[in-house]
């Protein structure tokens, strides 16, 4: 079985509904009363290029604080970086979007 590892700069699936996606992107890890919480930038959605098959983001000043244990999705997302450009794909995120 193979591990997950969350560290600065991972982006996450934070939540997904029928017409908004919400990613975050981990800032630092805390770890209070052996409790493992993620400090996170939230990511503004500014369009979907379909050519690469990527959401085109921009790190926001909204932060969001999620425990592990409740992550909505665990798996880390696919960033690509293109200069000042910041794409991110959904990675194994297929079962999730049939759920919706």
């Amino acid at each position: 079985m193979r591990a997950l590892v969350y560290r600065k700069g991972t982006v996450l699936l934070e939540s997904i509904d029928d017409e908004n996606v919400q990613f975050v992107e981990v800032q630092t890890i805390v770890i209070h009363e052996q409790a493992k919480y993620l400090y996170c930038c939230r990511l503004n959605i500014l369009f979907f290029d379909a050519h690469r098959n990527a959401f085109r983001v921009d790190r926001s000043e909204s932060v969001s604080v999620i425990r592990i244990t409740d992550l909505f999705y665990r798996w880390p997302q696919v960033v690509h970086h293109q200069g000042d450009r910041y794409f991110v794909m959904l990675h194994n995120a297929d079962d999730v979007w049939s759920l919706h």
